[in-house]
């Protein structure tokens, strides 16, 4: 399937799930201009609106056109880079989707805590999602230590989490855990994490 500038943008959802599958897509997008690569970029952003949560694969292809993109764009490309972060926030929407494969999340989750160690622009609304994803990877009885270190490298970005909404009562729940949990408990990386928990959320 060629994808060029007649490509109409969910015209068809099937049409871009096809577009998606194509491996290629990364090398043929080198001659694609702004406005094609605009496109990809939107149909990609709005199939993980109404992606099944068993479609994993799809999750990886929308990974290499986010990486791919954001390792070529061109210079002054505000549109480009204002999509890759729209594509970058849909992504993050998946990272408690447990349906999808924890390898594939975590690759979100660490490009998430990239750009937001970077201080990227609009990049603590990923915050939530990376939390909840590296909380639950923590709270697991098979844990690496690498999950509670991450949490901790974003620990400084924990007073912009708000749990007193309704929509944050499980991420508070997780939370709760934290401070009985042995992994947090017995490593001076998971103390820390716990004590900037706790003075994110006094009171």
């Amino acid at each position: 399937m060629e994808v060029d500038g007649r490509f109409s943008v969910l015209s068809d959802l099937n049409l871009v799930q096809e577009m998606l599958e194509i491996e290629e897509i990364k090398l043929r997008m080198n001659h694609y201009g702004i406005k094609e690569k605009r496109r990809i970029l939107q149909s990609s952003i709005e199939y993980l609106r109404n992606l099944p949560p068993q479609q994993d694969h799809f999750v990886i292809n929308c990974l290499n056109v986010y990486s791919f993109l954001t390792s070529n764009i061109e210079n002054g490309s505000k549109d480009i880079a204002k999509e890759l972060r729209l594509l970058l926030l849909q992504l993050s929407f998946l990272l408690d989707q447990e349906q999808i494969n924890v390898s594939t999340r975590n690759k979100v989750s660490l490009l998430c805590e990239e750009n937001f160690l970077q201080s990227e622009p609009e990049s603590r609304n990923y915050l939530p999602g990376i939390f909840l994803f590296l909380v639950l990877e923590s709270l697991k009885p098979s844990t690496k230590e690498q999950y509670i270190k991450r949490l901790l490298a974003i620990s400084h970005g924990f007073d912009s989490l708000d749990f007193s909404t309704s929509g944050q009562l499980f991420n508070y729940s997780c939370l709760l855990r934290c401070f009985v949990h042995p992994s947090f408990l017995k490593s001076k990386e998971g103390k820390k994490v716990l004590a900037t928990l706790a003075l994110a959320n006094e009171g």
